[in-house]
């Protein structure tokens, strides 16, 4: 079956075809070599003309042009309407298949990813107080599980106590209360306390020596997290949808499980953050006034040295300034006793 031609610009008839195809008819040739030899017409305008006729099915050569044949122009429209026919079919074929590709990616299967896009909602939350009563609009929202990362800076007692309330609401409405905090918070006793007051909730508490960021997972489907993991106090993100959250959900549980029990029966015991005697030595100093060059001679070493011993300290403690360091090595015990005495080395 031929194919139909492209649709095209309408061209020019051979002024040339008709006499020809009549020379043909009465046998004025029966190949095309004879034709091009015999017929009074010759050149390109023969080529088109005789183009023209086997376009129309008017005449047929052999393969290697040795013999002609010539169709009676009915006969050759009835070949013609018939190819069209066949063609159209052909056609119709693909485009009901190509009708029902289409009606089954938009009714069966589009439906399906506009589902789970369409759920994902993200809100930026900056004003405190908004941030607040979401918190507390999550006691009521949450139905199974809340899972939560607080890596620092160390709390107000205040900030604890309202989280502690938070999470006997949701513990009473029959949620999964999870919690990871950094190891070096356990040192301070109101910290502990709050720990041992979350297990008494029945929460599940743990802590870890990193903790990535701030972060609330609720049910797998709602996440807060900061604007900014650097200055959390900027705002959050809040994120609702499975489909977005599924990520966050996978990064709570690797910091979950990557993170050491707290228990009631063993109580907290944080490794590493007992002061060592040279921590504690310049805390003590620093502690009374004195610059970092009068402490390093005091004790005999470096003020390079002082300024990294402060640093660890600082970072042991979850402390933003030395004067906040100072304030929790004062609660930790450090303090007491006696200014050191000069020695040591750098």
């Amino acid at each position: 079956m031929r194919r139909p031609a492209e649709p095209q610009e309408q061209r020019e008839q051979s002024a040339v075809a008709p006499a020809l195809y009549q020379w043909v008819r009465t046998g004025g040739a029966t190949d095309e070599a004879t034709l091009r030899a015999e017929f009074e017409v010759g050149g390109e305008e023969l080529g088109v003309a005789w183009t023209e006729l086997k376009e129309l099915g008017l005449v047929h050569a052999g393969s290697d042009g040795s013999s002609l044949s010539v169709v009676d122009p009915e006969a050759a429209l009835l070949r013609l309407l018939d190819e069209q026919r066949r063609y159209m079919n052909l056609h119709r074929q693909f485009v009901d298949r190509g009708m029902w590709a289409v009606e089954s990616l938009v009714g069966r299967y589009r439906h399906t990813v506009e589902h789970e896009q369409g759920d994902i909602e993200v809100e930026v939350i900056r004003d405190a107080r908004r941030i607040n009563r979401l918190l507390d609009d999550l006691v009521d929202l949450v139905q199974s599980d809340v899972a939560s990362l607080h890596p620092g800076p160390l709390p107000p007692a205040e900030v604890l106590r309202l989280g502690l309330e938070r999470d006997r609401g949701h513990v009473e409405r029959g949620a999964r209360v999870r919690t990871v905090y950094p190891t070096r918070f356990a040192a301070l006793p109101y910290v502990q306390q709050h720990l041992q007051d979350l297990l008494a909730l029945g929460s599940e508490v743990r802590l870890s020596p990193t903790v990535p960021l701030h972060i609330i997972v609720a049910d797998g489907r709602i996440a807060l997290l900061p604007i900014d993991p650097d200055e959390p106090g900027k705002g959050v993100i809040l994120a609702r949808g499975a489909t977005l959250v599924r990520s966050y959900a996978a990064l709570y549980e690797y910091c979950w499980h990557a993170a050491s029990p707290v228990t009631a029966d063993h109580g907290v015991a944080p490794p590493g953050h007992a002061a060592t005697e040279q921590q504690r030595a310049v805390v003590r100093l620093m502690a009374t006034g004195i610059k970092d060059e009068q402490v390093a001679r005091h004790l005999g070493i470096s003020p390079r040295t002082v300024s990294r011993v402060m640093s660890e300290v600082m970072q042991q403690l979850g402390a933003e300034s030395r004067f906040q360091a100072g304030v929790r090595a004062l609660e930790l015990g450090w303090l007491s006793g006696s200014a050191p005495a000069a020695g040591g080395s750098g």
